[in-house]
């Protein structure tokens, strides 16, 4: 088998080097955006739990914020309560994150709306569970 010319190889690194700068930069930007996807961006007083554990979440799955005026946020961003239905499909599962002092009324408009679109999957996120033993 003939080798190729060594112009060869350099015209073959000269055209790599500009997508393995741009694969880097790709993989460094998804590293960081790990980050902001994991945290919510709603900040909530979320009601303590008293025992259990925290189930682990797919990155697809939307999270449903109420805070303590009874505002509703999908993933950070405001919408009304009858909103939601166009914003999630049926059969998605679903994460309700709720204010501690949000009147229980204002939850259950949230889940009537989602249950009335099909969504019966749904988690009720609270704070972690933190015991006073070693």
């Amino acid at each position: 088998m003939r080798r190729p010319p060594r112009e060869a190889w350099a015209r073959l690194s000269t055209v790599l080097m500009p997508l393995v700068d741009l694969v880097m930069l790709l993989v460094l930007f998804f590293a960081l955006a790990q980050g902001v996807i994991q945290n919510p961006l709603v900040q909530l007083d979320l009601p303590e739990a008293t025992q259990g554990k925290e189930a682990g979440r797919p990155q697809s799955d939307p999270i449903v914020s109420v805070d303590a005026e009874g505002e509703v946020f999908l993933d950070g961003a405001r919408l009304g309560v009858h909103e939601l239905a166009a914003h999630l499909k049926p059969g998605t599962k679903v994460r309700v994150r709720a204010d501690q002092g949000t009147a229980y009324v204002q939850v259950r408009r949230v889940l009537d709306a989602l249950r009335d679109q099909g969504i019966l999957n749904v988690r009720l996120a609270v704070a972690p569970y933190e015991t006073d033993a070693p």
